[in-house]
């Protein structure tokens, strides 16, 4: 049985995207979230960074784990509140046609391979050339 199956925890996470610039850029635009103006106005926030539900939803990926997938946004009666993460990036590094982005991400009642794992296929590492493919590398915290 897993232990955290009764208890509520939080990864805090840190996610470098590395590869060519125009893949760094197609996965930034993937998972990049403008949310509407009333999930704005009640989240205070204009849009997440790193959208995991966006990411699984546009690769039509399977849910990761029997939780379900992780929301940006879940409704509670008549509110509408902030999902399972929060999300924050850092500006696009460039060099010589590669580029990197980091993302923070903190998960609640996720470990962060989870969600990555399905990614992953969909966003290949080392595959036949170099400059058509991503590295993803995870820096984690313990969950608490």
């Amino acid at each position: 049985m897993n232990h955290w199956a009764a208890m509520s925890f939080v990864c805090f996470n840190r996610i470098s995207i590395i590869g060519s610039r125009s893949k760094v850029l197609e996965l930034r635009n993937d998972a990049y979230r403008r949310l509407s103006a009333p999930l704005k106005e009640l989240l205070a926030e204009s849009y997440v960074a790193f959208s995991l539900e966006r990411l699984f939803r546009k690769n039509r990926l399977p849910v990761p784990s029997p939780e379900g997938l992780p929301f940006d946004t879940f409704r509670v009666g008549n509110d509408i509140l902030a999902g399972h993460y929060f999300t924050s990036r850092l500006p696009l590094v460039e060099w010589h046609g590669y580029a990197r982005i980091e993302y923070r991400v903190e998960v609640k009642n996720y470990e962060i391979y989870q969600l990555l794992m399905p990614l992953s296929r969909s966003y290949p590492s080392g595959a036949s050339s170099t400059a058509k493919s991503l590295l993803i590398a995870v820096g984690s915290t313990p969950c608490m």
